[in-house]
C-alpha cells in the first residue's frame, strides 16, 4: 500500500469498514485532485461508483471532461453516472451567481444517492477556504472551513493531504488527468487567493501550509467547546413556543450582550437571519420587524419573537348548538368561543384580520374599536397581528380569535341557542371535529 493510500486511510477510520462493506460514491470531475481520490479509494479496496456533473459551462471542454471522465471509468471497470444540468438557466431562475447555483445543483444531486459520496477537496482547498470566509467576515463556524465529515453524508478523505502530494501520487501512477482551464482566471475569489495570495505567503512564512492547517485544527476544537457552552445558554435562556411562534426573553440577552448576541444568532442564522440583522435587533425600538425569505422576527418591549411567514391555508370552522340551560357558563378558553346563536347573519367563514378591520369588543359600552389598537391595548406583537385571524358573518366580525368576541354576539339572558365555535387545522387528515359538549358545561 503506498503512503498516499495508508494517509488516505487514516482519514477515513472512522468510516473505512463502513465503506468498504457498503461501498460509496465518487465526484469524479476529471482533475488530478478527483482522479487521485478515485485511484485511491480503489487502492483501499473501497467498492466506488463514479459521479460526474456537467454545468454545460465551458462549451466544448465541458464535453472533453465527461468524455474524459467514462474513459477513465472504463479503463478502471467502474461504473458512472452522469448527470447534465442548464446551470446559466438555473441561475437566471433563482437570482444566484453561477458558481453558487452549480454547488446547489451539484450537491442536491448527491443527496439523491443511498451511500455516502467522497469529494476530492484537500488540505489546500481547506487553507483557501478559511481565507474565504475570514476576508467575508465569518463567524467561528466559517472559519473552521471543511470537515472531513460534513454529518450530511459528504465524506473529504484527502482533506489532510497537500496539492503537491496529490500530484506526486498520480505521477507515480503514469495517470494522466485533464486540466480545467477556469481554474486559472483569477477573476474568481479562490483563484485570486491560491495564484496570488498563497504563494506570497509562502514566500514570507514557508510553514504556512503546515502552521494553517493546525490553526484550523485548533479552530475546530474551539467550536466544539462553543458549542458546549451554546447548549448550557440554551438550557438556561430556553425559549418559549407558542403554535409556530418562538418567544426569547430579552433582559437576559441584554444582561451578557456578546454571549447574548453570539447566542441569538445561532439561533436565527438556520431561518436565514445574518449577523447584522442580529445587531440590528439588539439596538431597534420596540415594534421593529426584520424579515428572512421564510421568517419574521420583531422586537417587544420584553421579547424577541420569531415565526415563519409563508402563507398557510385557514384553519377551519367547526361549530357546535346546543340549548342554553339555566346554569350555562361562557367560555372563557382562548380556543372557543360560545355566542348567541341567533346573532349570526347569513354564513360564517374565517379569514385574516385585515388594515382598517373594526368591531365592538366584549365588555365595550358603545362605539367601536381598530382590531389592531385593541392587540396592541393587549400588547400583542407585529407578528400576533399579522397571524390574527377573526370569524365573521354577512354584518362583520363575531370573534377576534384566541382574544374576545363581538359584543352583538354576547349571551344575554334573553339568549336561547348556544354557538360554539372553535377552529382545527387545515388539510388534517388525523383532525376530527371535537366533541363538545352541551354549552351548559362549557
Amino acid at each position: 500500500m503506498t503512503e498516499f493510500a495508508k494517509k488516505t486511510a487514516l482519514a477515513l477510520a472512522p468510516h473505512l469498514e463502513t465503506v468498504r462493506r457498503n461501498g460509496l460514491f465518487c465526484a469524479l470531475s476529471g482533475g488530478a485532485d478527483s482522479v487521485a481520490l478515485l485511484r485511491v479509494l480503489i487502492e483501499l479496496g473501497i467498492p466506488v461508483r463514479a459521479l460526474h456533473c456537467n454545468f454545460r459551462l465551458r462549451g466544448k471542454e465541458s464535453e472533453r471532461d465527461e468524455i474524459f471522465v467514462r474513459n477513465l471509468c472504463r479503463d478502471l471497470g467502474i461504473d458512472i453516472q452522469v448527470v447534465r444540468f442548464d446551470t446559466r438557466r438555473e441561475a437566471e431562475r433563482t437570482g444566484e451567481s453561477i458558481e453558487m447555483a452549480a454547488r446547489r445543483l451539484r450537491y442536491d444531486w448527491f443527496a439523491k444517492f443511498d451511500a455516502p459520496v467522497a469529494v476530492a477537496h484537500h488540505a489546500d482547498d481547506n487553507i483557501e477556504t478559511f481565507f474565504l470566509n475570514l476576508l467575508r467576515g465569518s463567524g467561528l463556524r466559517g472559519l473552521t472551513a471543511m470537515r472531513i465529515d460534513n454529518g450530511r453524508g459528504i465524506l473529504r478523505p484527502l482533506l489532510h493531504t497537500s496539492r503537491r502530494e496529490i500530484s506526486e501520487y498520480l505521477k507515480s501512477l503514469q495517470q494522466p488527468f485533464i486540466n480545467d482551464s477556469s481554474n486559472t482566471d483569477t477573476r474568481h475569489r479562490r483563484n485570486a487567493v491560491r495564484h496570488r495570495l498563497m504563494p506570497l505567503l509562502r514566500e514570507l512564512y514557508p510553514s504556512c501550509d503546515h502552521t494553517l492547517s493546525q490553526t484550523l485544527l485548533h479552530l475546530q476544537a474551539a467550536e466544539e467547546v462553543y458549542h458546549i457552552g451554546l447548549d448550557t445558554l440554551t438550557r438556561r435562556w430556553a425559549p418559549v413556543t407558542e403554535g409556530e411562534k418562538t418567544i426569547y426573553s430579552l433582559s437576559p440577552l441584554l444582561e451578557q450582550p456578546i454571549a447574548g448576541s453570539a447566542w441569538l444568532h445561532e439561533q436565527l442564522s438556520p431561518l436565514g437571519f445574518d449577523s447584522a440583522a442580529v445587531e440590528a435587533l439588539f439596538k431597534a425600538r420596540t415594534g421593529a420587524v426584520f424579515f428572512s425569505p421564510s421568517h419574521c422576527v420583531t422586537r417587544t418591549a420584553r421579547s424577541i419573537e420569531v415565526a415563519p411567514i409563508a402563507d398557510r391555508p385557514l384553519p377551519v370552522l367547526h361549530t357546535s348548538e346546543a340549548v342554553r340551560l339555566p346554569d350555562f357558563s361562557p367560555s372563557r378558553r382562548a380556543d372557543l368561543a360560545t355566542i348567541d346563536a341567533d346573532s349570526v347573519i347569513g354564513e360564517l367563514f374565517v379569514r385574516k384580520v385585515v388594515v382598517g378591520d373594526r368591531f365592538t369588543p366584549f365588555g365595550m359600552k358603545r362605539g367601536s374599536k381598530l382590531v389592531s389598537d385593541y392587540l396592541t391595548d393587549r400588547r400583542r406583537s407585529r407578528i400576533d397581528k399579522q397571524h390574527a385571524l377573526v370569524v365573521c358573518d354577512d354584518i362583520g366580525i363575531l370573534w377576534l380569535v384566541g382574544e374576545t368576541i363581538d359584543r352583538r354576539a354576547g349571551i344575554s339572558d334573553a339568549t336561547k341557542r348556544i354557538l360554539s365555535l372553535r377552529l382545527l387545522p387545515a388539510n388534517c387528515s388525523h383532525c376530527t371535529t371535537p366533541e363538545i359538549k352541551d354549552s351548559a358545561t362549557e
